[in-house]
C-alpha cells in the first residue's frame, strides 16, 4: 500500500533547490531516511557506528542533516555492476 505522506515528502525532499541565492536546506532523519529509502533505525544505526559515513550535525541535542553535503555523499558512492565488486 502506497503511503502518500512519505510520497509527498519525498517529492519534496528531491525537488527543494539548492541555487547559490537560496538557503542551505536543512534535513531530518527522517527525511534522509526516505530521501536514501532505508529504515529510520538504519539512518541511526549508521550515525552511532558510522559505517556508511552519511554526514550530519548537531543543533543541540537535535541531528539535522544538510542536503548538499547528503547530495555530495550520494555523488561520491561508486557504482557497481555485479554485487561481487563492491567487496
Amino acid at each position: 500500500m502506497r503511503d502518500p505522506l512519505l510520497s509527498d515528502n519525498l517529492l519534496e525532499i528531491q525537488n527543494s533547490s539548492l541555487s547559490p541565492n537560496s538557503e542551505e536546506v536543512i534535513l531530518t532523519s527522517r527525511e534522509v531516511a526516505i530521501l536514501f529509502r532505508l529504515s529510520l533505525v538504519t539512518i541511526n544505526t549508521d550515525r552511532l557506528t558510522g559505517k556508511m559515513g552519511i554526514p550530519f550535525f548537531r543543533l543541540g541535542r537535535a541531528v539535522r542533516y544538510r542536503k548538499s553535503a547528503i547530495m555530495k555523499f550520494l555523488d561520491e558512492q561508486p557504482s557497481f555492476v555485479s554485487t561481487s565488486q563492491g567487496q
